[in-house]
């Protein structure tokens, strides 16, 4: 059994696709997998899907609900626990850990000095990404905030490849990186004067000139903001050049 959930909810069997299409259902199975081979409690699953006050009869259609799932899966994927179930998973059936996995040794050969093969890693570990997490389930409060967390991996492996590139003296190919995160999240400053950084370092000056006059008026017209003060002190740089 193959699971995708960083982007639609995915299960594929062999050949076939098993992914559930009752939207509850789809929901018990997500809040599995994002916490797959850990216990998740019974009150747990019961408040994403209906939230503070769940029916008295909650327990029971959660119950059916995990039927339903295995009916799906097969029968020994979904175990009972005291409290609640889990979902045991082999790391390579699942994507968010094998995702983890190499922002994990991407993280640890950056940190032994070894940066192109950090960046291979985690280049490896973020294309595994299809868009918003879960972008087909129906999400709860807990679940959308195991989400938010999930997206926050995302943004430190990018961050993490930023930095393996620039340590490894790949400045000129991590530019189009950089652009398509900018490109998902205009306003962040950091990725912005990394962007700036790597054009000044392979001579694109009046490049990253624009960006900087871009950036800056973003800010201004947007949010009512001057550039940080890094962004700034890129700017003095180049205009002393």
């Amino acid at each position: 059994m193959r699971y995708r959930i960083l982007g639609p909810l995915e299960v594929h069997n062999n050949l076939s696709v098993a992914t559930p299409t009752a939207p509850k259902t789809a929901s018990v199975l997500a809040m599995l997998l994002v916490h797959a081979n850990c216990l998740v409690l019974t009150e747990t699953i019961m408040e994403d899907i209906w939230g503070e006050n769940p029916p008295a009869s909650a327990s029971t259609t959660l119950q059916t609900y995990i039927y339903q799932i295995r009916g799906a899966l097969g029968r020994g994927t979904i175990m009972t626990r005291p409290g609640g179930y889990s979902l045991p998973v082999d790391e390579g059936d699942l994507d968010l850990l094998r995702f983890r996995s190499k922002l994990d040794q991407g993280r640890c050969l950056l940190d032994m000095g070894q940066p192109s093969e950090a960046l291979d890693e985690l280049r490896c570990g973020l294309s595994l990404w299809n868009g918003r997490p879960l972008s087909n389930v129906r999400c709860g409060s807990l679940l959308g905030l195991d989400l938010q967390h999930l997206e926050e991996e995302r943004r430190r492996a990018a961050e993490l490849s930023v930095e393996a590139a620039f340590a490894a003296g790949r400045h000129r190919e991590v530019i189009a990186d950089l652009r398509m995160l900018i490109a998902k999240d205009p306003y962040d400053e950091w990725l912005h004067a990394r962007l700036i950084e790597a054009l000044i370092l392979v001579g694109r000056r009046r490049d990253a000139l624009q960006v900087y006059s871009s950036v800056r008026e973003m800010l201004a017209e947007q949010l009512g903001l001057d550039p940080m003060q890094e962004l700034r002190e890129l700017e003095r740089q180049i205009l002393e050049c």
